[in-house]
């Protein structure tokens, strides 16, 4: 028989002989590679949706916003497609109606829709493209699954005015609503928003206005003329006051969308690495312990003429079956997870498919990862095993000379049991071993402790926004001063607040970025100013309030001026204070200092209703007619809703976090019972129970998670602020928050997952062979 084949046989066997061992670390192994693979692959199959779903609609390369209340003259787009480098041209008339469907009024965003669409087409999944003259409408297919809405049935919509019956004659998707993100709300509702596609000339009839637009969307052939194109286009509709002008990666949908793919970046790379880190430091206690117990099979074989090599290759082999196994069952695990996570996460959107490819390049990082850590982690202790002097070794195995004492500190605890005693002893017999199991416990906590932390988060900021800073029940888009006077004496209504609320870009340098601003009033408690700490701010006099994400973006310093855009025009403004709002990142202006500046007193009305009357107070102002509005409630609901997915993630990786604990626990304790296998016979037939042993290893594992627990948690704190980090956005700002009752929930999880850990130790301990290892003791 060859050497080779001999020492396979060999490492077969003691794979075989320590299966759990092995086992538990090709988990770890596993959740690594499987972690990166399905995050990684995630974050590329979202890419590649978004970027195919663009493609196949042609999505815009940059746009002009007018004020819907002038609209240009439709003959000026010839002037657009004369522009070099244009490819494609849509010109569209925007105005916005309502209907009611089960009791509630719904605002619908008419868009309309020319003869032929080729910029930003919609993909018809169910129904058709309506004919030029025909009174229908295409509508976005998630908003009529919200409603029930079929094909073929007939909505009878409110126009300026004017009731008119729309066939719904299509569902479709569109690449501009992959989000949808409305003007003036930093969070849209199907249950109150949606978005519909009327032929243009029967949108245009129904107003009684002629050909015109009030958005252009256009695409280009060369990337190198945007910005050039969009400075022609702004010129062309200079006269006609335009509220917005934007290039591709500014449209608001997609920002959201691309703000997304990098979080999911950022998690790809940082929670594998844990498990990773973690299997490396098991497989390095593992294979210290085998080649520990076989020094004296490897004095054997040295004596027997096999070379050092051969010993080094051969534990080698050990690292290298758990690479491959745990490499290979990641893959395999990553890719399916992301197919679930591709798919869920779609559902959420607006798309109409989505891409889950295999990804060669990243599997095969993966696997390379799988295969590199264990390999490195062993070679220290394969190496060692080469060197091993077979004369030293024939003496048998000596323990480490450098030990920690505990005489003083069992005569400073008074009396204990032995077992105690014991159990403390054994703890700092090995040094070594019992950091590595520190190491696996703070590792475990310091992702459960990171997962949580984003609940913590999540609680505080959406409590704030909806308990502090929204405290109105409804709010009414209007300019109008009858519908305030109607609503403010209605007896359902408590109280009511003028506010003006717009988009607003920032220049400063060439850089652009984009907020929502809200012009409230000092003696209004309906739209409130609360930083990430809780404390309430004011808006100056003059000036703005800037969230310190996009000030730092632009690098803004207080009392700096800049430019701004807005739909109200281009203005100067003020930055008076910088500060962090949770959730969302709007800026706040006084409505008395920036109606003289929007020359408007105000668009909207927050309004809050007596206790008791919300319901008739909603329904009151519902049927009001030509307003649109947006319930506080509704906005809340959708909130917990969309936030499933995110909740899901979060329960994934604290089911990650406590695997990750249960194994390498699992590991050292057992690991630990076989080197004190003899001592604990010997116990056994001195007559300590099984339950007094058990119990003597409960102590080491208890004493070993408290110290875990301690180094974890401001390990997991550190960890969770630096993921906090790379979420911030100049949209949204997630605080960070730790509850004080997430610490305790962390280490109450902690030693859950280690006393599971120890039940395979203590059913080993029971199922002992005592004869058996009383004979090896005295061979």
């Amino acid at each position: 028989m060859s050497i080779a084949r001999i020492l396979s046989l060999k490492a077969f066997r003691d794979l075989k002989a320590q299966k759990w061992q092995f086992m538990a670390v090709v988990f770890l192994v596993f959740l690594g590679v499987a972690l990166y693979t399905s995050f990684y692959m995630s974050y590329l199959n979202l890419g590649k949706t978004y970027d195919r779903f663009y493609e196949k609609t042609n999505f815009e390369d940059l746009a002009v916003i007018l004020n819907p209340s002038s609209p240009a003259p439709a003959s000026l787009l010839s002037e657009v497609r004369k522009i070099d480098g244009v490819e494609e041209v849509y010109g569209r008339i925007v105005h916005y109606a309502t209907f009611e469907r089960e009791g509630s009024r719904i605002t619908l965003k008419l868009l309309s829709l020319p003869e032929k669409l080729e910029v930003n087409r919609l993909v018809i999944v169910e129904g058709r493209y309506p004919e030029p003259e025909e009174k229908a409408a295409v509508i976005l297919k998630k908003f009529a699954d919200y409603h029930g809405i079929k094909v073929g049935e007939s909505i009878s919509v409110d126009i300026g005015g004017r009731r008119v019956n729309l066939k719904v004659v299509g569902l479709a998707f569109s690449p501009e609503f992959i989000w949808i993100v409305e003007s003036g709300s930093w969070i849209t509702t199907p249950k109150t928003f949606g978005v519909a596609y009327v032929p243009q000339k029967v949108l245009e009839d129904t107003l009684g206005i002629g050909s015109a637009v009030s958005e252009v969307h256009v695409t280009v052939y060369d990337d190198s003329r945007v910005d050039e194109v969009l400075n022609r286009v702004t010129e062309i509709f200079a006269d006609y006051g335009i509220s917005a002008s934007y290039k591709r990666e500014d449209q608001p949908s997609n920002k959201l969308v691309k703000m997304d793919l990098d979080g999911f970046r950022e998690l790809s790379f940082m929670f594998p690495s844990f498990f990773l880190f973690v299997s490396a430091l098991m497989v390095y206690v593992l294979l210290s312990r085998v080649v520990r117990e076989q020094t004296g099979s490897i004095a054997v074989m040295r004596a027997l003429g096999y070379s050092r090599k051969d010993i080094l290759l051969h534990y080698l082999t050990h690292s290298a079956v758990i690479g491959v196994v745990g490499s290979l069952t990641g893959v395999a695990g990553g890719y399916l997870i992301s197919i679930f996570m591709t798919a869920e996460y779609t559902k959420l959107l607006n798309v109409p498919f989505y891409v889950a490819e295999v990804h060669g390049d990243v599997m095969l990082q993966g696997l390379a990862i799988g295969l590199i850590v264990p390999l490195v982690a062993g070679i220290s202790t394969a190496y060692a095993a080469s060197k091993i002097d077979p004369a030293i070794a024939m003496r048998g195995v000596s323990e480490d000379a450098k030990r920690i004492r505990l005489d003083r500190v069992f005569e400073l605890l008074g009396r204990i049991s032995m077992l105690t005693k014991l159990s403390l002893r054994n703890i700092f017999r090995s040094p070594r071993r019992a950091a590595y199991s520190l190491l696996g416990v703070a590792a475990s906590v310091t992702l459960i402790l990171a997962s949580m932390v984003f609940l913590d988060a999540n609680d505080f900021a959406i409590s704030t926004q909806f308990d502090r800073i929204t405290t109105y029940d409804m709010k009414i888009y209007t300019s109008d001063p009858e519908v305030y006077r109607a609503v403010k004496n209605m007896p359902e209504v408590q109280e009511v607040a003028k506010v003006i609320e717009t988009w607003i870009v920032f220049e400063k340098g060439g850089v652009t970025k984009s907020s929502t601003l809200y012009a409230i009033g000092h003696d209004q408690g309906l739209l409130n100013l609360y930083d990430a700490g809780g404390r309430q701010h004011h808006p100056p006099p003059k000036g703005i309030v800037m969230p310190k994400v996009i000030a730092s973006k632009l690098s803004v310093a207080e009392e700096e001026s800049l430019k701004a855009l807005t739909e109200f025009g281009r203005m100067n403004v003020r930055v008076s204070e910088i500060y962090n709002q949770p959730l969302t990142a709007a800026c706040y202006a006084d409505i008395l200092h920036f109606s003289k500046k929007a020359g408007i007193e105000f668009n909207a009305l927050l309004v809050k209703f007596r206790p008791g009357f919300e319901e008739q107070g909603k329904g009151r102002i519902s049927d009001m007619d030509g307003i649109r509005t947006d319930s506080i409630d509704d906005l809340r609901e959708y909130v917990d809703e969309i936030m499933t997915f995110f909740y899901v993630f979060i329960y994934f990786t604290l089911l990650f976090g406590a695997s990750l604990g249960f194994a390498s626990i699992f590991n050292t304790t057992m690991i630990n019972v076989l080197e004190r296998r003899r001592e604990i016979a010997t116990l056994r037939m001195l007559g300590y129970t099984t339950r007094e042993i058990a119990f003597s290893l409960l102590i080491e594992v208890v004493v070993i998670g408290v110290i875990g627990i301690v180094v974890g948690i401001p390990l997991g704190y550190l960890a969770a602020k630096l993921l906090f980090q790379s979420f911030q956005s100049e949209m949204y700002y997630m605080p960070f928050v730790i509850y004080p009752r997430t610490y305790i929930l962390t280490a109450a999880v902690t030693f859950v997952v280690l006393l599971a850990s120890l039940i395979p130790g203590v059913r080993y301990v029971a199922r002992m062979e005592i004869e058996k290892v009383t004979k090896e003791m005295v061979s």
